[in-house]
């Protein structure tokens, strides 16, 4: 399991929150889990990844 740290960001939305973070951090992550800076931890998903800018974007399902 990859654990990503809140890092670069958070858009919030009506259906979840979709996080920024590195690209190489999640590459060959089979499971990912976003811990944010108030200890909260939620299962993400990986919905994609773009290795030249080294970006990938995942979607946690959380409320609030």
């Amino acid at each position: 399991m990859t654990t990503v740290f809140e890092r670069i960001g958070r858009l919030v939305t009506n259906t979840g929150a979709d996080e920024l973070t590195n690209a190489h951090v999640v590459a060959t992550a089979k499971e990912v889990t976003v811990k944010l800076t108030d200890k909260r931890e939620y299962r993400a998903r990986v919905l994609g990844v773009d290795r030249p800018t080294d970006v990938a974007l995942l979607k946690i399902d959380a409320e609030n």
